[in-house]
């Protein structure tokens, strides 16, 4: 006599196909996140006024001082330096101040899938205090021969009475004769003497900014050191020194 086997038809087996539909639903919501992180982190932006996809391009900023406040086309963003932010392609105008500080600007296009990086955006202060040099250390630096002081890893750095240049390519043109340019710390900057002024601007040649007066035009000796924030200079034969940023 065969014997007859049953199949009970438990709560399990009675679930099986609602588990089943439950893991595949959970893949599927796991799968459209993964590909969401993707899409976002590929710069891809769904407009929905348009219901098309955008492909945006990538900005870094980072600045000295890192507490700077950034403004793009005239809006404040809470941005912390050295952090990237995605933008729709246009045209841009960036402004990077601070109180008591030259401010720092430009102008860009963002185009699709672009990277762009502004990570030596500097702002120096605006009227900086003058005092004596006193201190002998830094008299040592300002009285030693610039091509000592020069790095030898840097670009070349050269200037005529009215040019001044970076290897064979041209910085910026004036109509006012260059006294004396120097590298700043950073070799992201040229320090230079125009007239009676002493100033600093790009290699870009842009945000040209005026670090300190003197009483005269005359050519003289100025450098920079402490990692940048101080500008140690002669005028009127008197050693002086100018925090800068």
């Amino acid at each position: 006599m065969t014997k007859k086997y049953e199949v009970t038809n438990n709560r399990r087996t009675k679930l099986l196909p609602k588990i089943i539909l439950g893991q595949l639903g959970a893949a599927l919501v796991i799968a459209f996140l993964a590909y969401g992180i993707i899409f976002y982190a590929q710069g891809n932006r769904y407009d929905f006024k348009t219901f098309k996809v955008l492909k945006t391009g990538i900005l870094l900023l980072s600045m000295t001082p890192k507490d700077a406040k950034i403004t793009i086309n005239k809006k404040d963003y809470d941005w912390q330096s050295g952090e990237t932010m995605n933008f729709p392609p246009a045209k841009y105008e960036i402004v990077v101040s601070k109180d008591s500080y030259t401010p720092w600007s430009t102008n860009i296009k963002i185009e699709p899938s672009s990277v762009n990086i502004y990570n030596n955006v500097v702002l120096f202060l605006g009227q900086p205090e003058v005092d004596t040099l006193t201190d002998q250390s830094k008299i040592s630096l300002l009285n030693t021969p610039s091509d000592i002081l020069a790095n030898s890893a840097a670009a070349s750095l050269n200037y005529s009475d009215y040019e001044i240049w970076v290897n064979q390519n041209l910085v910026t043109r004036f109509s006012t004769p260059i006294r004396r340019a120097i590298w700043y710390s950073d070799q992201k900057h040229i320090v230079y003497q125009q007239g009676s002024e002493i100033r600093i601007l790009e290699i870009s040649g842009t945000n040209d900014a005026l670090l300190v007066t003197l009483s005269s035009d005359k050519t003289t000796n100025f450098v920079v050191g402490n990692n940048g924030t101080e500008l140690y200079f002669v005028d009127g034969g008197v050693n002086k020194i100018a925090r800068i940023r």
